[in-house]
């Protein structure tokens, strides 16, 4: 994709880019947040993560992006302007916030009333992070109150 040159401080991307920056609501209702810096940029890529658009800070970095994301470069003065953070030295560029779901467990547990929890020890590490989908919840009363954890 070509890479636009952006010269207005009135440009809709600069507008949009601290309209980001600035506002919460915004970023909710449009479902996209901004983000600053190559190293960044490259984990975003990396995971998978949908970058929206990117602006280069003079001329554009050597990163390989998706033909579908839209590029623009902007003098320095213009680039700080539309930066949030003080002497950036970008890119900044936008990403869709992912659709929230549901999760999915395949498996669940719940230990209720649990007199020790220091004996959970021997239940839980089979339904540890590497195991996949899984919800495990402990419930203990300690001096009359109710507790609960989700390791």
């Amino acid at each position: 994709m070509a890479v636009e040159r952006i010269t207005s401080r009135k440009n809709p991307l600069i507008l949009r880019l601290r309209a980001l920056a600035a506002d919460g609501a915004f970023r909710r209702a449009e479902r996209e947040y901004l983000c600053d810096g190559h190293k960044l940029l490259e984990e975003a890529l990396d995971k998978g993560a949908k970058v929206l658009a990117v602006l280069w800070k003079g001329e554009p970095g050597n990163i390989t992006l998706p033909d579908t994301v839209r590029q623009y470069t902007a003098p320095e003065d213009l680039f700080d302007y539309a930066s949030p953070m003080k002497n950036s030295p970008g890119p900044l560029f936008t990403l869709a916030i992912p659709e929230e779901r549901e999760p999915v467990f395949t498996r669940a547990i719940l230990l209720e009333n649990v007199q020790d929890p220091g004996n959970v020890g021997t239940v839980i590490p089979p339904w540890g992070p590497s195991s996949g989908k899984r919800s495990c919840t402990v419930t203990w009363k300690a001096r009359g109150h109710l507790h609960s954890a989700i390791p």
